[in-house]
């Protein structure tokens, strides 16, 4: 197409905006950081015009364009993928059509400098639209990569961030452990004071009656008995705050 009219003109730097546009709208979906299900990747696929072929196979779900084919990981169409696995299947499937729309745009260009060659304008006016389209054109490859590096600066601290959820997450069930331990830790403590000192009475009952017994002969054998006990209590007995607390708890 050697030369255009005004409304073809217009039709095509419409339609080159588009593309640009539709060019903006994949790179945009490869890097978003959503939770994608294996359904949300098959309906993208259809989408950017690959088939859906499911297989009882070790991959049994494909996506199909011609000889081209990815691999959708997953079982059901409801399994969540992980964002490093869904950016990877989505950038292989959207390679065919992010190509396909760089030649649309590149014809575009093609066409409007012929139409600007078809009305007579200069060369060096030519030059400078060229370069100025070029200019244009890079300029909105930087936005698309600062944006894309801003939407990875973005993924990684929000994956600190649920990392340093999980930490603190953890931490506060140590916590919540060690609580619930010293508690029972306690309980067993007061259990053993009430077991001291339910033992204790016993051993001051039998002295007592000991002590009345009228035959010295036997009250000097129980007795002996007594001592020995009370040996094994001195020599097995709990640290002198362990038996201030049993006296406390008296």
């Amino acid at each position: 197409m050697d030369c255009l009219r005004e409304d073809e003109l217009g039709y095509l730097l419409k339609r080159r905006e588009e593309v640009i546009e539709e060019q903006r709208e994949i790179q945009t979906t490869i890097q978003s950081s959503r939770n994608w299900r294996k359904r949300d990747i098959l309906s993208q696929a259809r989408k950017w015009g690959w088939e859906i072929v499911r297989r009882r196979a070790r991959h049994p779900t494909q996506a199909v364009r011609g000889h081209l084919r990815v691999s959708i990981p997953g079982h059901g169409d409801g399994d969540f993928l992980g964002v490093g696995i869904a950016h990877r299947v989505l950038k292989e499937l959207a390679e065919p059509k992010l190509t396909e729309l760089q030649l649309q745009r590149q014809e575009c260009s093609d066409q409007i400098v012929n139409f600007l060659v078809g009305r007579g304008i200069e060369f060096s006016s030519l030059r400078e639209l060229g370069l100025l389209i070029e200019q244009i054109e890079f300029l909105e490859e930087q936005n698309l990569k600062l944006k894309r590096r801003i939407e990875e600066s973005e993924e990684v601290a929000l994956d600190l961030l649920v990392e340093k959820e999980h930490e603190n997450q953890k931490l506060a069930n140590r916590i919540r452990e060690l609580a619930e331990e010293q508690l029972q830790v306690q309980e067993i403590v007061s259990r053993a004071i009430l077991a001291l000192k339910e033992l204790k009475h016993i051993f001051d009952q039998l002295q007592n009656a000991v002590n009345y017994i009228p035959i010295p002969e036997i009250r000097s054998s129980l007795q002996s008995y007594l001592n020995r006990i009370m040996a094994i209590f001195k020599a097995n007995l709990p640290s002198t705050g362990s038996r201030k607390l049993l006296q406390k708890n008296e």
